[in-house]
């Protein structure tokens, strides 16, 4: 009977660690997917644009200190060096982002961080398990906190006076953007998207011209 009870809380904690494991890929693998998807980035840009703005006066900022444009390492001296994750774009080996976690006021956050050149052009604030009522006290704190009422955040979004804007997203979980939206970066995206596109067109034209040709 001993003997049973110990292979069964054996069983428990190999389960347990074999899920904790296949958690961490999995959020591995969803990172790896961001930074190597050109559309992810530009359907960002393409949601900000379907949207109006609400100016303020101050700029927003990464925990209240840290601008657009700060470095990897200024961003591991604020956070800490013990970063989650960490991966790098295959299709723009200038990016990395960084994913850390943490408690904000009783609720788990992952904080994603997207760099370009080393510099910070966007991060967001993910909450997975959030209630009704823990989403409504989450959207009062952001609006309390830059604009000391409530805003429709379907139709608009949050703006600065350099541009850099506040987006909520409350799909199959509840995000924040922050995004630096005139950085260099889109520009280079929807270069790359351009690109793409038109390679795309170019093959199915010469398709077209070899099947004619054969006719």
């Amino acid at each position: 009977m001993f003997i049973f009870h110990k292979l069964k809380r054996l069983y428990r904690t190999s389960t347990s660690k074999r899920d904790a494991v296949s958690l961490r890929s999995y959020h591995y693998q969803q990172l790896l997917e961001k930074c190597n998807n050109n559309d992810f980035y530009l359907e960002r840009q393409k949601e900000l644009e379907s949207k109006s703005s609400i100016y303020i006066n101050d700029d927003i900022l990464l925990n209240n200190k840290l601008i657009f444009g700060c470095s990897i390492h200024d961003v591991k001296r604020r956070f800490g060096l013990k970063v989650h994750y960490s991966v790098s774009s295959a299709i723009y080996p200038a990016i990395n982002i960084l994913l850390y976690r943490f408690m904000i006021g009783g609720q788990k956050v992952k904080c994603e961080l997207h760099f370009f050149e080393n510099s910070l052009f966007m991060f967001n604030y993910t909450f997975s398990y959030l209630s009704s009522k823990s989403k409504e006290i989450v959207s009062n704190l952001l609006f309390d906190k830059y604009l000391q009422r409530s805003f429709d955040f379907t139709q608009q979004k949050i703006t600065d006076s350099r541009g850099n804007t506040i987006n909520v997203n409350d799909g199959s979980a509840f995000e924040i953007y922050y995004v630096a939206s005139g950085d260099v970066f889109f520009k280079e995206a929807l270069y790359l998207y351009n690109e793409k596109r038109m390679e795309h067109i170019n093959r199915e034209n010469r398709k077209i011209e070899q099947l004619y040709n054969m006719l």
